[in-house]
């Protein structure tokens, strides 16, 4: 492979990870999720070692500081969930609270 610029810390690696050019839909990829996000990710060789180390912590703490959302997001997608149920507004609220407890254990259970 031949180098085009004085370095691959400044060029645009897409045309190296794939032959023609893509859109950037190819390297964030939500595959039609609310949730669940794919992100493409490119470690220089010397800091591959770096990188697999400090991943997990890394995603821990942006988890950590994405609490609010997570609730609210959570939330959101429950009682979207019981959307067009026959039921009144009052059990709805009682069924998402129920569910968002039971997901709020989880995801405790997953931040520890």
């Amino acid at each position: 492979m031949k180098k085009d610029s004085a370095s691959f810390l400044q060029k645009d690696l897409g045309d190296i990870v794939y032959e023609k050019k893509i859109s950037k839909d190819q390297f964030v990829n939500t595959h039609g999720s609310s949730l669940m996000v794919t992100v493409l990710v490119v470690v220089n060789k010397k800091n591959v070692e770096k990188f697999r180390e400090n991943y997990m912590s890394w995603l821990l703490n942006f988890y950590k500081e994405d609490e609010e959302k997570w609730q609210q997001r959570t939330r959101a997608m429950l009682k979207n969930n019981h959307n067009g149920e026959e039921k009144s507004a009052e059990e709805v609220d009682q069924i998402v609270e129920e569910e968002y407890q039971a997901e709020l254990k989880k995801h405790q259970k997953m931040m520890q």
